[in-house]
């Protein structure tokens, strides 16, 4: 049976909760203004912007697998948390930037989607890979922390879709992208200051010293794959033919 108090859980449970909360409420926030933002400020066509929303969906999910295997067997989890959100950070900058240039800056939208592609591939999967960690194999609190988890999905997006439009209609899409960099800020804050929770939890490649050249490739090879994705996205022929073969 499982256990769903959430004031019996392990102090690593906190955190994770925490850090999911925070990038959803940047990712989500992200996605309910950036559709809006294609055609009311680049002035694309309805139907182009879903397309484009759905090939830049699609490279997403395509990444997550790729991001689970850093963090299982390249960087460890943590370590590709980290990379993960602050890539995610770095595309909302580019694109609170990108909307800061009066007609917005199409350019520099499609860069900043291309490394929130890449960011949300590296961050995905791995909270609820180290959240399993937590957790011994017949603890009963496991599936109640899963439900829990993603209460914390659902908190971080709902509030997150109240707010990021109200602030784009008062003050701008270029304030509104930042409450989304502000969001993927506080989760790598949060995780940096509070890594000793967590010293003790995490995949193989967590426990061993960081090799540096293996964070020098998944830098590189993570740069180069956001500014293929940017190209992808503004050439959604190949974009679409690279989703199908994937």
């Amino acid at each position: 049976m499982s256990d769903v108090n959430i004031f019996k859980q392990p102090k690593p449970f906190y955190l994770i909760f925490s850090i999911e909360f925070w990038e959803r409420f940047g990712f989500y926030g992200m996605n309910a203004i950036l559709t809006v933002y294609m055609v009311k400020i680049l002035n694309m066509p309805e139907s182009a912007s879903f397309t484009l929303f759905g090939a830049f969906t699609a490279l997403i999910y395509g990444s997550v697998a790729l991001g689970g295997w850093v963090g299982d067997k390249v960087l460890g989890t943590k370590r590709t948390i980290t990379l993960g959100a602050i890539v995610l950070t770095i595309g909302y900058v580019l694109l609170g930037l990108s909307a800061s240039h009066g007609n917005g800056s199409p350019s520099m939208i499609y860069i900043a989607m291309g490394f929130i592609a890449m960011g949300n591939g590296l961050f995905k999967a791995n909270p609820s890979s180290l959240l399993a960690k937590v957790y011994g194999e017949n603890d009963p609190r496991l599936d109640g922390a899963f439900t829990m988890y993603y209460m914390a999905v659902n908190l971080g997006s709902f509030f997150s879709m109240l707010l990021t439009p109200w602030i784009a209609d008062k003050f701008g899409y270029d304030f509104a992208f930042s409450v989304s960099a502000i969001g993927l800020i506080i989760t790598i804050a949060n995780f940096i200051v509070s890594k000793k929770t967590v010293q003790d939890v995490g995949s193989p490649a967590d426990m061993k010293p960081i090799n540096s050249f293996y964070l020098l490739c998944v830098v590189i090879g993570t740069l180069a794959l956001s500014f293929v994705s940017s190209f992808l996205l503004q050439h959604l022929f190949y974009a679409h033919a690279i989703l199908v073969v994937a």
